[in-house]
């Protein structure tokens, strides 16, 4: 026992993998890394790599030509790639151009291109247009485009124009928002719903759906089609509300909407409408009504040519042209710039600059005026402060004082009944019927054809001719007297020629 040697571990180990080898010569050649067996369990590689393969082929027995890399067959099978939360995952001394991943974080593909990740492509929805970078590539479209729907490219740009037919349907398919629509056709009155127990879009009637209550943002703008070509319309453009429950509650029907316009109809006749609250207001026949009142444009007032039907006019500054005016009854202010034409004007208080042409004024108070220039003039009473007469003055009692330029110009006082003068008068020559003068002084000549009667007759040089009736004659110079008639004379002394 004690010559019995130790045998290594792994040269039985080696040993027992040489027999293998011996025992399977028929399927396996030595020097050919693993031959050509084919092999009955799952070849796990433990990590290691499969290199200087000329070409993979999986799910088939053979590949369809050398220059294939990798073929992948398999009626129910689908190509897994690398799922990652992050490019980043791989470092960027790493990451070769070339490279595809899918991103559980957006659901994209992404590629390295040009030393970045890419997004590889999008698609809208199951039906829709791939873009790959944000690009829509050429698009063609078969069929005829007058009768058919034709998308156009706007040349040297990624802008494409979609237009049809407005006698084209825009589309014939058995989906609607990707879900199922119902194989009956909708009749008359009946439109597309949405039901959750068929989970389809089933026909029913318009009449009998419930008022929806409309929630959530607002779009900020919709696209529609006007002579084919599509249109962007902006929010601004739209009528938000906000409660068409209460909006169409009474209006869902459509005979009850009708009965609604009928009911409103019927009140037309009883409309009245507040001129206050109307910001515009434009009648092309005729407005009949009680009072108006408000302010007219420039081009309404320049259009009215005739007022003849109204009975009454109420305004604070009215400009009239021509007016034929009965009744100026209540008016503060009247101005007028031509003639002014009526048979009686009666004021208050008229300021007047002309009244040429005016045949007849009565004032039942005072007239101011800086001149009044009339052919006749007949008053009670007034007070001037000229008054020029070329004519004759013909009064009751004329008080004034006379200048003395005026009084040097009196030359016939001949039909005048009776003059007082407190003063002096002073003339060469005064020539009346019947005066009655308390005081002669300084007369230098005193001519009286018919009986003098006085108290006192005092003079100096008198040239008397008859003295019939005189009761005393009193004479302290010399009296020269061709006759002297009398029943008794005293005098102290005389000398008569002849007694």
């Amino acid at each position: 026992m004690k010559n019995i040697a130790y045998i290594p571990k792994g040269l039985v180990i080696l040993v027992l993998v040489l027999l293998s080898f011996v025992s399977n010569t028929s399927a396996q050649k030595f020097g050919d890394n693993l031959g050509n067996h084919i092999a009955s369990d799952t070849l796990r590689m433990n990590g290691f790599r499969i290199v200087n393969a000329q070409g993979i082929a999986i799910g088939t027995a053979r590949i369809l030509n050398n220059n294939i890399a990798l073929q992948i067959d398999g009626l129910d099978k689908a190509l897994l790639l690398p799922r990652v939360t992050d490019t980043l995952a791989i470092p960027n001394a790493n990451a070769v151009n070339g490279m595809l991943v899918y991103s559980l974080v957006d659901d994209k593909f992404y590629f390295r291109q040009n030393g970045v990740w890419v997004n590889f492509g999008t698609q809208n929805n199951i039906a829709g247009v791939v873009s790959f970078n944000g690009q829509v590539g050429a698009i063609t479209m078969s069929g005829d485009e007058s009768t058919g729907i034709k998308v156009t490219n706007v040349p040297g740009t990624n802008e494409w124009i979609v237009s049809a037919m407005n006698t084209t349907s825009l589309w014939s398919a058995s989906r609607l928002m990707g879900r199922q629509i119902s194989g009956t056709a909708p009749t008359n009155g009946q439109a597309y719903i949405w039901d959750t127990g068929l989970n389809a879009w089933v026909p029913k009637n318009v009449g009998n759906l419930a008022a929806p209550t409309v929630t959530g943002q607002k779009t900020d703008s919709i696209v529609t089609t006007i002579n084919g070509t599509l249109r962007k319309i902006p929010s601004s453009h739209f009528l938000f509300v906000t409660d068409t429950a209460a909006m169409l509650s009474g209006y869902v029907r459509e005979q009850r909407f009708l009965d609604s316009l009928a009911a409103i109809r019927a009140s037309m006749a009883q409309l009245k409408v507040n001129i206050d609250t109307l910001p515009n207001l434009v009648v092309t026949g005729t407005i009949t009504g009680g009072t108006y009142s408000g302010t007219l444009a420039p081009t309404a007032q320049a259009s009215i040519t005739n007022l003849a039907n109204v009975n009454s006019i109420t305004a604070t500054n009215a400009k009239i042209t021509n007016a034929n005016i009965t009744n100026l009854t209540g008016l503060a202010n009247l101005s007028a710039t031509g003639t002014i034409q009526a048979g009686t004007l009666s004021s208050t208080n008229a300021t007047i600059t002309n009244l040429s042409g005016l045949t007849n004024l009565s004032v039942s108070n005072t007239v101011q005026a800086g001149s009044v220039s009339a052919t006749n003039i007949t008053g009670s009473s007034g007070i001037f402060d000229n008054i020029t007469v070329t004519g004759n003055i013909i009064g009751g009692t004329i008080s004034a004082t006379l200048n003395a330029g005026t009084q040097n110009t009196i030359t016939n006082l001949a039909n005048i009944q009776n003059i007082t003068a407190s003063g002096t008068i002073s003339t060469n020559v005064i020539s009346a019927t019947t005066a009655n003068i308390s005081n002669l002084t300084g007369v230098n000549n005193f001519s009286v054809t018919n009986t003098i009667q006085a108290g006192t007759v005092s003079a100096t040089n008198a040239n008397i001719t008859n003295l019939s009736g005189l009761s005393n004659l009193s004479v302290t110079g010399t009296a020269q007297i061709g006759t002297v008639s009398a029943t008794s004379v005293n005098g102290g002394s005389g000398t008569f020629d002849n007694i």
